[in-house]
């Protein structure tokens, strides 16, 4: 009899748990409705974030640097350089032929040399009068009439070598400048690189360095050109290296390499300086094929989460975020760049809160959820320490929720 009352409440208690669980499932606006089960999400993190394309190049010298002939410094001599000798600055290239300046010369030196034929001409002649002059001298206080032409002849005399010292100083001076000049018609070069090119013809430049320092410069096509501008930063790498470089653009055109057709695409040549370079022990060649990687847009030390967990509503982003208080959250957000699977977040959500990865999947926003209990985690004592009495209400509790 005891056991038969006992196994009809078991029953009855069975037949209202069902009921219940039943009537919350079915009851509008029920709890239970709401209330998702979530077993995935995904953590907002911090990282960095890069939007980037690809492209080839080749690794040329950075600067070129043009030597001019300049015709008002005489006429051309001979080169002292040859196509890929290496130069520093200091490095004699090209000399002016030196006649004229030695034929010019030669005629000042002559000038010189007349004007002081004549100053020792008449310093003889200053040097008869002023005996002369000793000669006359009389006792008497008043000096007579040949004295006093002699004293005026002197006077003259001395005045006309003044002038001859003067016009022999102007020699000396032009001939300084012509030694000025002639020290001049060897052109050195101001910089350091390799000899690119020598004009033979005498056309401007007729001698062209480049640079030691490396870059790489490439071309673009229509979509890339409208993506880079001046400045932007640059990965580079060549395949015969292990070492990746660094650099950012320096030069981008706006007219393409080519005259612009209908029939055929335009492309745009840029060129980027290389910053890691002397890092390395072996020299980069000019020549060399380089892999490219142009960064348009870059994020540093921001917050980024999976780019499927993002979704419109009336024009507006947004993601579904798991709050403290247990609640699926549908949150604003503002997004930034978008790279593969990873979406910056510039506004709207914090570092380390948690979302959906799949928004689709959840029924309902702003409603309850539970996840799945980490055993792994759980306190074994705490729970042992647990009454029956507890552990039974707990339980019901789970259930009916």
């Amino acid at each position: 009899m005891r056991k038969t009352t006992r196994n009809m409440i078991i029953a009855v208690l069975c037949a209202c748990l069902i009921a219940g669980n039943l009537y919350l499932i079915f009851k509008k606006d029920s709890k239970i409705e709401k209330t998702q089960w979530i077993d995935k999400w995904a953590r907002v993190k911090i990282g960095n974030l890069a939007e980037t394309f690809h492209t080839s190049g080749v690794i040329t010298p950075q600067e070129e640097y043009p030597v001019y002939f300049d015709p008002s410094m005489g006429q051309f001599s001979k080169f002292l350089v040859e196509k890929g000798d290496k130069v520093s600055p200091g490095t004699e290239l090209f000399q002016y032929s030196p006649a004229e300046i030695e034929e010019e010369r030669a005629k000042w030196l002559a000038e010189k040399e007349q004007a002081q034929r004549e100053i020792d001409l008449v310093t003889e002649e200053v040097q008869k009068l002023q005996n002369i002059q000793s000669s006359l001298k009389s006792s008497d206080q008043t000096p007579s009439a040949a004295e006093v032409t002699v004293k005026s002849q002197i006077l003259e005399q001395q005045a006309e070598i003044g002038k001859l010292q003067e016009e022999a100083k102007k020699y000396d001076t032009l001939l300084r400048e012509l030694d000025q000049r002639k020290q001049q018609l060897t052109v050195k070069s101001p910089y350091a690189g390799y000899v690119e090119k020598i004009d033979d013809r005498l056309n401007n430049p007729i001698v062209t360095i480049r640079s030691l320092k490396p870059a790489v410069q490439g071309v673009l096509n229509e979509k890339q050109r409208k993506k880079v501008t001046e400045g932007l930063k640059v990965k580079v790498s060549v395949d015969t290296k292990k070492k990746q470089y660094t650099g950012k653009i320096i030069k981008v055109d706006s007219y393409p390499e080519d005259e612009p057709s209908v029939h055929k695409n335009s492309y745009y040549p840029f060129k980027a300086q290389l910053f890691n370079v002397k890092d390395s022990n072996e020299p980069l060649l000019p020549g060399s094929k380089a892999n490219i990687t142009i960064i348009t847009k870059e994020s540093l030390s921001t917050l980024m989460v999976p780019s499927s967990s993002v979704f419109q509503d009336h024009k507006k982003n947004y993601v579904l975020v798991l709050n403290r208080k247990g609640i699926v959250e549908k949150r604003e957000i503002t997004k930034g760049i978008h790279v593969g699977q990873k979406q910056e977040i510039i506004r709207g959500v914090k570092q380390g809160e948690a979302v959906l990865p799949h928004p689709k999947d959840i029924q309902k926003v702003n409603s309850p959820f539970i996840t799945p209990l980490k055993f792994s985690d759980t306190d074994k004592k705490a729970i042992q320490n647990v009454r029956k009495k507890d552990m039974l209400l707990y339980f019901m509790l789970g259930v009916l929720s």
